[in-house]
C-alpha cells in the first residue's frame, strides 16, 4: 500500500510588494509538517541565498539585509524530501524606480 505525506505551505506575505532600495526585507516561508528528511529553505537561482535564512517551528525565514539592485530578482521557497525537490512557491522582489 503506498504512503503519501501531504503538506500545507504558505508564504508571507504571499507576494512581495515593490521595496526601497536599503531597507531590510524579510520574509517567510511555512510548511504544516517538515520531517526529519526534510529541509525547507529559500533559493535564488536554484542555489542558497547568500543572505540570512533561519529555520524555526516549520518556517524558513528570509532576511536581506540593506537590499540594493543586486537583491532584486526571483527567490524560491523550497521543500526538499532526501534531497529531491518536493516544491518550490517563486516569489519576485523588485523597488521602487
Amino acid at each position: 500500500m503506498a504512503q503519501f505525506e501531504v503538506f500545507a505551505v504558505k508564504v508571507e506575505p504571499s507576494h512581495w510588494l515593490r521595496g526601497y532600495k536599503g531597507s531590510d526585507v524579510i520574509r517567510s516561508c511555512e510548511v504544516s509538517h517538515l520531517p526529519d528528511s526534510a529541509t525547507l529553505d529559500w533559493e535564488r537561482d536554484r542555489e542558497p541565498t547568500a543572505n540570512t535564512t533561519l529555520i524555526y517551528n516549520n518556517t524558513a525565514h528570509i532576511i536581506i539585509h540593506s537590499a540594493d539592485q543586486y537583491s532584486e530578482g526571483t527567490y524560491n521557497c523550497t521543500l526538499r524530501w532526501n534531497g529531491a525537490l518536493i516544491f518550490s512557491i517563486p516569489t519576485t522582489l523588485q523597488f521602487y524606480k
